[in-house]
């Protein structure tokens, strides 16, 4: 409390022309008149800049002694006061500014003093106002008792604040903390563009105190105002707000340029705690975290990022989405549950391995809201520990049992009981109630008080499981004696509740211990039915195996850790993978997207340009192999492009092998984004064995001309993809591909038989031929399905245009069969499309 987070704010103005800093000497008598007044400042300036809390009070027991025969005794009592308020002191500066305020009632740096130590030492807005209010009607001009009364007008939630803090800058337009008042009246008036702009001017004034726009931008973050907390973290010069920059970022779902932000971050943090962000042993099998033990420190970074793409649903980001979070989550463990405890206390650990819990409750802030699913985890453990007595019970709490006196409350916030009975109440009433509720009881704060069923049936907590001081809390009765907090996870171990407690009460939480009898239980239950030995061994049984220690160590062992997707909206979109003869013996990729422009557009958008993020990326099954290919795709949105797709293509080379490739769409600075992938055997096309590429089916192959689109040329063709392979009925279908390593004859002539064959799927999924189905070559003639061709090229590049007439929609799957009649080898592909009904469009994916 010696210092003043006001930076600047220490009170030497308020004496304004009362206070003379005169210079000279101290004197060196101990005679009570031989300190001068200006000797006496010299002290008081003295004490101001020390840190000692022992030499401010040595300097005050001097300037006491100035005191009789002072010039100004008023004055120097105030400055007393002053120095109290600096060592904390609050009986002792109030003390000395009320005998200020006697001598000289008009004095109103004292009255301000006196103010200031009722609302900053005592916390009491509502005493320290009428002083205050007479600061401000003594001295109209002094800033600081502007500001003050702003600060208590504010703590008691009147709208003077802002107007007090106006006039303090009105009479000092570089006064910093009036301006950070203004900012978070604003901001608890949810008004964040105000907020952001005097949050602006408080950090040009002060730019070393970005403590409160780092909470600003947090707190707007927690809201989910994203595009307010990303301008008031980029007024930030502190290395605190790369993380909160880092987080909007995955908001927007931009996981690339999150990491970076992170890695700026624990790049300034010393070694010992970037090691936390780079730790795996929470999250990892134990042979991944043993793997990584004995990984030298240069594979380090390697091995993480193969670590982490595993586990990333949207593997196109190369495993960043997975990692940010788990950068994140070590961040949230550190900031938040590792004030009193290196690195954190165990909601840390928690938090690291399966995030933002489904459920939340704390002594502080219990929660009565619940899901379906997470009462069904609480009604099950509720059975498990109390038998059917559990079942309907409102736990606001733990269901496992804490720590309890016995039945006495532990302090809570005002209204706890009533406000809880209520909520429950009316949360759990049937819908179709009819007449009145209960009434909440008016003494609900008498120890012991137990309140009416709220559904019907109450959980007799007194002797649920034996056992006298422990206890589950339900509403109406919070009887721990130790802080608590409950997190439910519906989803890991058939539901997990994990209750924390702090036993100690210094803020480090552990998991709630195993419950233990006083000999008071250990008597009754010699008394019950059972032997008193069975029961207590059955007991003990019981609550060992449901504790949150034991719960915990058996799911993480199957379940290290949990990672649940963000809330997305689906961007759907098409795509197809084709190989063909790449160079130097790799095989290309060509992989064709399509994105339907409605899918991309708002509601009610009106035409505009908007980027959608695209990435392809193609990794070996080990994920030591990534090739990523990113890119901002602009797409139009107009009356005339909706309906329509847009086509995209990227090209890959690879060696040939086993692959999974990642196919990705995110329209930026929106939740729309899908992911898809597909594992692939890309053949080889090496060497001078007969090759045949994929099957291309297009919308349309044409020759090329000066008008066609480079994307979309393949050698002498004009292909136009259609990556939903959707065609409507009556429509024809084109089939491109790519012949290599042909035979030739001895006069350099070549000569191979080319078949095909379209079939349905039936009923029970076995193919049938379309009799319908025939070939038509590029000049129109129709020809049959098997027909003999001569050339001269080893390799060459066709197409064959399909009219299957008005085949009825479903699936069907060409397969086409090259026979080289010089070599004799034969080769055969295959691929499927569909026949949409007419109304469907073509362009999106079945």
């Amino acid at each position: 409390m010696i210092g003043d987070r006001r930076s600047g704010l220490t009170f030497c103005r308020m004496l304004g022309g009362i206070l003379v800093f005169a210079a000279g000497s101290l004197g060196g008598g101990s005679d009570a008149q031989a300190i001068s007044p200006a000797a006496a400042d010299a002290l008081y300036r003295r004490a101001l800049s020390t840190q000692s809390p022992d030499s401010i009070r040595a300097l005050v027991s001097t300037l006491k002694e100035a005191l009789p025969g002072h010039t100004a005794p008023a004055k120097l009592l105030t400055q007393i006061g002053l120095l109290y308020m600096r060592i904390v002191e609050t009986d002792s500066a109030l003390s000395n500014f009320q005998r200020a305020v006697r001598q000289d009632p008009g004095l109103a740096v004292a009255k301000c003093g006196l103010g200031r130590a009722y609302l900053e030492l005592k916390g009491d807005a509502k005493r320290a106002l009428p002083h205050l209010k007479a600061a401000v009607e003594a001295d109209s001009t002094n800033p600081d008792a502007h500001y003050l009364l702003a600060q208590a007008y504010l703590k008691l939630g009147k709208p003077e604040a802002r107007r007090e803090a106006d006039r303090a800058i009105r009479y000092d337009l570089k006064y910093a903390p009036a301006y950070l008042l203004l900012a978070q009246a604003y901001q608890k008036e949810d008004n964040p563009r105000m907020a952001v702009l005097y949050y602006k001017k408080y950090l040009e004034l002060l730019p070393r105190d970005q403590t409160p726009a780092y909470e600003f931008a947090l707190d707007l973050l927690n809201r989910g105002r994203v595009k307010e907390a990303e301008e008031v973290a980029s007024l930030m010069t502190d290395n605190r707000g790369m993380p909160v920059l880092a987080q909007i970022l995955m908001r927007q779902g931009d996981y690339d340029r999150a990491m970076p932000a992170f890695q700026l971050y624990i790049d300034s943090l010393d070694p010992k705690e970037q090691d936390l962000y780079r730790d795996i042993s929470l999250v990892g099998l134990p042979q991944e975290v043993e793997d990584y033990k004995v990984t030298s420190a240069e594979k380090q970074e390697t091995f993480l990022r193969v670590f982490w793409l595993k586990r990333d649903m949207f593997k196109a980001t190369g495993g960043a989405m997975r990692r940010a979070e788990h950068c994140r989550r070590v961040w949230y463990a550190r900031a938040f549950y590792g004030q009193k405890k290196w690195p954190w206390d165990r909601r840390g650990e928690v938090y690291i391995r399966y995030g933002e819990p489904d459920y939340r409750s704390t002594y502080e802030q219990p929660n009565a809201k619940t899901s379906a699913k997470v009462q069904r985890v609480q009604d099950a453990l509720a059975v498990q520990l109390y038998g059917p007595s559990g079942l309907g019970t409102t736990f606001v709490g733990p269901v496992f049992p804490i720590r309890t006196d016995g039945g006495r409350y532990m302090e809570a916030p005002e209204d706890f009981q009533k406000q809880l009975t209520s909520q429950a109440r009316l949360d759990n009433a049937p819908d179709n109630i009819t007449g009145t509720l209960p009434a909440v009881e008016e003494e609900q704060n008498t120890p012991g008080f137990t309140p009416n069923p709220v559904n019907g049936v109450q959980l007799d907590a007194e002797y649920a499981i034996g056992l006298r001081r422990w206890k589950p809390i339900v509403v109406g009765n919070n009887w721990a004696v130790v802080p608590w907090e409950v997190w439910i996870y519906t989803d890991l171990g058939k539901g997990l509740e994990v209750a924390f407690t702090d036993e100690q009460r210094n803020g480090i939480y552990d998991f709630a211990p195993i419950p233990s009898p006083d000999p008071e239980d250990l008597a009754k239950m010699d008394n019950d039915k059972y032997a008193g030995q069975t029961a207590y061994l059955r007991l003990t049984q019981r609550l060992t195996e449901l504790a949150p220690a034991i719960r915990v160590a058996r799911v993480a062992e199957k379940e290290p850790e949990r990672f649940i997707l963000p809330d997305f909206e689906p961007l759907d979109f098409s795509y197809e993978a084709i190989s063909f003869r790449g160079k130097g013996g790799l095989t290309e990729v060509q992989v064709n997207i399509g994105i339907p422009v409605d899918n991309v557009a708002l509601p009610g958008e009106a035409d505009t340009t908007v980027l959608v993020d695209r990435r392809v990326a193609l990794m070996n099954p080990r994920y030591t192999r990534l090739l990523p290919a990113q890119q901002d795709l602009e797409i139009p949105i107009s009356r005339r492009t909706r309906g329509q797709g847009f086509l995209d293509r990227v090209d890959l080379e690879v060696p040939p092998g086993d692959y999974e490739l990642a196919v990705q769409a995110r329209r930026r600075n929106t939740g729309r984004i899908q992911s898809y992938e597909k594992s692939l055997t890309l053949p080889s096309y090496a060497g001078n064995k007969l090759g045949l590429s994929d099957l291309f089916i297009a919308r349309q192959v044409a020759a090329v001309s000066d008008t066609s689109d480079p994307k979309f040329r393949r050698g002498a063709w004009r292909i136009t993809p259609l990556p939903s392979h959707a065609f409507r009925a009556g429509e024809h279908v084109f089939v491109y591909f790519e012949i290599y390593n042909l035979a030739q004859d001895a006069s350099g002539a070549t000569r191979y038989e080319m078949a095909y064959q379209v079939r349905a799927a039936g009923a029970e999924g076995v193919s049938r031929s379309l009799p319908e189905a025939k070939a038509v070559d590029r000049t129109g003639e129709t020809v049959s399905l098997r027909y003999e061709r001569t050339g001269t090229q080893a390799s060459v590049s066709d197409y064959v245009e399909l009219d299957i007439g008005q085949a009825a929609p479903g699936s069907y799957a060409v397969r086409m069969t090259v026979k080289d009649l010089n070599g004799g080898h034969e080769v055969t592909k295959e691929s499927a499309f569909w026949i949409t009904g007419r109304e469907q469009a073509a362009g999106k994916r079945p």
